[in-house]
C-alpha cells in the first residue's frame, strides 16, 4: 500500500467514489483478459511438460518427430492438450536436446557408485550415430 500526503487524500476519496471509478473497477474485475503471472507460468510448465512427454515418448517407440505433423489433426480434436504440441522443428530443435539431457542425468545418477560394463556395438542407426549398448 502507497502512502498518500494529506493534502492529495481528499482528492483520491473523492475519486474513489465517482461513478466512472466504480465502473471501470467492475469492467476490470470481469475483463477475461486480465491472467496473473502464475496462470502464465502455469501454461508455459504445462506446454514445456506435454511436449518433453511426446518426445520421450516418441524417442523411445522409436517414431520420427517428423511423424507429429501427421498427427496434430487427430491430437487437435481428441485430446485435451492437444494444442499445446509444437511442430517437430521445435521439437526436435528445444526439447529432444531437453530430453536427452533430462534422460541422460537419470542415466548418471542410476549408475553412480556402480560396476559397470560398456558393450560398443560398431552399427550405426539411420542418422549415423553409433549405438553403445550400457550392461550394469
Amino acid at each position: 500500500m502507497q502512502r498518500v500526503k494529506y493534502k492529495r487524500k481528499d482528492t483520491i476519496d473523492k475519486h474513489l467514489h465517482t461513478v466512472k471509478h466504480l465502473k471501470n473497477k467492475i469492467t476490470d474485475i470481469n475483463s477475461p483478459i486480465q491472467r496473473t503471472l502464475l496462470s502464465f507460468e502455469n501454461t508455459i510448465n504445462e506446454r514445456e511438460r506435454v511436449n518433453t512427454d511426446v518426445v520421450a515418448t516418441f524417442t523411445t517407440a522409436d517414431i520420427s518427430l517428423e511423424k507429429i505433423e501427421k498427427l496434430k489433426p487427430f491430437l487437435l480434436k481428441y485430446c485435451k492438450n492437444g494444442g499445446l504440441i509444437t511442430g517437430a522443428n521445435q521439437l526436435h530443435e528445444k526439447y529432444l536436446l531437453l530430453s536427452y539431457e533430462i534422460e541422460f542425468q537419470k542415466l548418471k545418477k542410476s549408475i553412480v557408485n556402480k560396476s559397470i560394463c560398456i558393450t560398443i556395438d560398431e552399427t550405426t542407426d539411420h542418422y549415423g550415430h553409433h549405438a553403445i549398448n550400457i550392461l550394469f
